[in-house]
């Protein structure tokens, strides 16, 4: 409520992007429901001097393992939409490698931490830094991190775009 009233009279980034996926997609785009409960589409996340967010991935089926809904995902998609770029820093670093199974994950990982281990991962295969009101779209299951923030702020909102085919 507060990020849409903060829009308005505009609709949130993340709200335009839903409903230009439902009109667009041939069988229509619908948020995920899991346990009964429709997920959070517009994460907005601020990112301020020093903060990064480290190498990982992100994979349904290893949150919800017993989720049928999410072991149906083809693959499952990232959309950062970038409200305002950081003036120095703050680049999206993607790899082209895929982690998919809890195995693979834990063999890369860090210890207690969300992140990989850049030693075992090596070299990202781009760095993007978006503008302001840039949309990225990337496999979310690929491993993805940010830079280091050097001056001023990051500011996105995202969602995760789930593909299961053509008809759904």
């Amino acid at each position: 409520k507060e990020i849409r009233q903060f829009f308005a009279p505009s609709l949130a980034p993340v709200d335009k992007l839903r409903l230009d996926l439902q009109e667009i997609w041939p069988s229509g785009s619908t948020l995920e429901n899991l346990h009964g409960r429709l997920m959070f589409c517009g994460l907005t996340r601020l990112f301020k001097a020093g903060s990064y967010a480290l190498p990982h991935t992100d994979v349904t089926h290893l949150d919800v393992p017993e989720s049928r809904s999410a072991w149906s995902l083809q693959t499952q998609f990232a959309a950062n939409i970038y409200l305002q770029p950081a003036v120095k820093g703050g680049g999206l670093e993607l790899w082209s490698e895929k982690v998919d199974s809890k195995e693979e994950f834990d063999a890369l990982s860090l210890p207690n931490s969300y992140g990989l281990d850049r030693d075992k991962i090596g070299n990202s295969s781009v760095v993007l830094f978006p503008a302001a009101g840039d949309l990225i779209i990337f496999d979310a299951r690929r491993i993805h991190a940010v830079h280091e923030i050097e001056e001023g702020n990051r500011l996105s909102s995202s969602c995760f775009i789930g593909y299961r085919g053509l008809t759904e």
